[in-house]
């Protein structure tokens, strides 16, 4: 099959005979100062062309054992023989305990020892990288091309994306690498509906189809990217891990039709079957606890791009396997699993050309296990449904500017009472460090109402600011008077703008000075035990709020919308109105400026 392949020594014929004899166009691009050669059929002139493809590898989970190294050195194999031009490394490279920037050094020297010289081997953040990432990022560079001039706001080894093959050529394929529950050094990845790292996923995305909001965007400054792959080393919807912490953004990658979905962390390779959400044929959200089989578009190895999205974890880079529980409900939702009696290392080897995507699961060591699927091109470009969208927005307005970053928990910790450090760095302050109220309960922050009326419990998270937006996710044991909010311009228990959830509506309230005034309300329907997303804006003096059942689709306009001018800035946060032995939980929190 012709490849676009990354030569570092010119081993072809004279420009004019490769154009008198195979009517081949030259793509010159520079990267690390490689030439790239797009190889095709006699008579095609037009680079990376539909007859035009290239390839590369991808694993997770490397460790630094005898696997490791026949799968480093089976990439060396194939890049010295030109089959591919680079390995996307999702994650957890190094094992160690308290990993150390030595420690982290010494794998990056072990890798590129057994790796040809200059090989770009890319590498995205995982578990047990990051602490030291950026002496990952130091040792391993991108080598595909000048991220920091493409995306000014990418972070290389975190979250970030590249087009291959780059620029003067016509790209193939958007790589868009992301770090879902990630924490590195003062900050830690969000991809809830609404937040900054979401909408970037979802702008690069719908960038490369040249789309904005499910319609054409007739300023896309490119041509159409014909592939899209989303990597990741840490997700939700794998055969293994009970519970999802990133609905939102699975439901993002199934709405935007993501070809591909790649992802490491578990310690063995499974495939899915090709997925979607049809909310009108009954599939809204992929359920992690029951099998819908409305949700699968086709379990053929044969798919057709743009009906869907298929899931690839390969975890089989030389860290100790891990046997796949075969009793997990996701297992039919799965078109091939790696069998307890053929655990295998090996690579993922993909092909692309402009109307073809194959995969293979190469077996390089500890057994025999193959696996492969091809996904074609069906003559059309497929755009998300219009319905659904990033996050609720005045119509016809954009939706929320991410802004900076105020304050983020993902109460990703060990039960502990009061709610302590977020995920950012950052110590809650207002009640939640002081009331005995407030713990960490499995992964989640609780207040538990225990006075003999109803009384209002507050938590505040980061710096003040003047426009600013909350988004939290969480849930009541019980509404009929209690409350679950969102609070801005927050200064004490006296002061503040809120939007709030009572069961039966959606409320924006303000209180100054002590005196409650209800701004605005809209019939909302909210169920005890189900939690709720709940997103809260102030810009200039016009606040608006949105609330929805976390893991659907948001509103595609806000659902209120107000003008005050009382409260001129302050603190962003959460407050809870509960009456005794009531429980509100938070699963996540995230504040930003705008």
């Amino acid at each position: 099959m012709p490849r676009l392949h990354n030569h570092n020594q010119e081993r072809h014929p004279s420009l004019p005979q490769r154009l008198l004899t195979l009517g081949v166009v030259l793509v010159i691009a520079l990267m690390t100062g490689s030439i790239f050669f797009v190889q095709a059929h006699s008579g095609k002139t037009k680079g990376a062309d539909a007859s035009s493809s290239f390839e590369f590898t991808v694993t997770g989970d490397y460790d630094q054992t005898n696997a490791t190294t026949s799968n480093l050195q089976q990439m060396k194999q194939l890049y010295n023989a030109q089959q591919i031009g680079f390995n996307i490394g999702l994650g957890d490279f190094n094992y160690s305990n308290n990993l150390t920037a030595a420690q982290a050094a010494a794998w990056s020297s072990y890798a590129t020892s057994n790796l040809p010289n200059g090989f770009p081997f890319e590498i995205l953040d995982g578990r047990h990288d990051s602490s030291q990432i950026a002496t990952y990022e130091k040792d391993l560079p991108d080598r595909i091309g000048d991220i920091s001039a493409t995306c000014p706001t990418c972070a290389y080894g975190q979250q970030y994306y590249f087009d291959y093959p780059s620029p003067p050529a016509a790209p193939l394929a958007r790589f868009i690498l992301i770090s879902p529950n990630q924490t590195i050094p003062g900050y830690t990845y969000n991809y809830n509906a609404g937040g900054a790292d979401y909408n970037w996923v979802k702008n690069t995305i719908e960038d490369a189809k040249c789309i904005s909001n499910g319609k054409p965007n007739p300023n896309c400054s490119h041509p159409v990217i014909p592939w899209t792959i989303v990597g990741m080393h840490e997700y939700c919807f794998v055969v293994g891990t009970a519970k999802c912490t990133n609905v939102q953004l699975l439901n993002l990658l199934l709405n935007e039709h993501v070809d591909v979905i790649l992802q490491g962390q578990k310690h063995n390779y499974q495939r899915s079957k090709q997925l979607a959400l049809t909310p009108t044929n009954g599939c809204s959200t992929l359920n992690a606890s029951s099998y819908n089989a409305k949700c699968v578009v086709s379990d053929t190895d044969d798919l057709t791009q743009g009906a869907g999205s298929v899931i690839v974890l390969t975890g089989t880079g030389g860290a100790s396997e891990l046997k796949i529980n075969t009793a997990d409900p996701k297992v039919p939702y799965f078109k091939s699993l790696m069998p307890a009696n053929n655990m295998t290392f090996g690579i993922s080897q993909f092909t692309i050309s402009s109307t073809k995507l194959t995969e293979h699961f190469v077996p390089v060591s500890g057994g025999t296990f193959q696996d492969s699927f091809t996904i074609t091109a069906g003559g059309s470009t497929v755009t998300p449904t219009p319905t659904v969208t990033a996050s609720p927005s005045v119509t016809p307005s954009p939706s929320p500017s991410p802004g900076t970053l105020l304050g983020q928990d993902t109460f990703q910790r060990g039960n502990q009472s009061l709610w302590g450090t977020a995920s950012d760095g950052q110590k809650w302050a207002a009640d939640a460090n002081t009331l005995a109220n407030f713990s960490i309960a499995q992964n989640s922050g609780q207040v538990v109402g225990n006075k003999a009326s109803a009384t209002s419990y507050t938590a505040v998270l980061g710096s003040s600011a003047t426009n600013a937006q909350v988004q939290l996710s969480g849930s009541l044991s019980s509404f009929g008077g209690n409350t679950l909010g969102a609070v801005l311009h927050w200064t004490d228990s006296n002061n503040f703008y809120k939007a709030y959830i009572t069961g039966t509506n959606l409320v924006i309230q303000k209180k100054v000075k002590g005196a409650i005034t209800a701004l605005k309300s809209t019939p909302f329907t909210a169920k005890a035990g189900t939690s709720y997303t709940i997103l809260f804006n102030l810009a200039g003096t016009t606040l608006s709020a949105s609330v929805w059942a976390t893991g659907t689709p948001p509103p595609a306009s806000w659902m209120l919308s107000t003008t005050d001018s009382s409260l001129p800035s302050g603190y962003c946060g959460l407050l809870v109105y509960l009456a005794n032995g009531v429980t509100a939980n938070t699963t996540s929190f995230q504040a930003n400026s705008q």
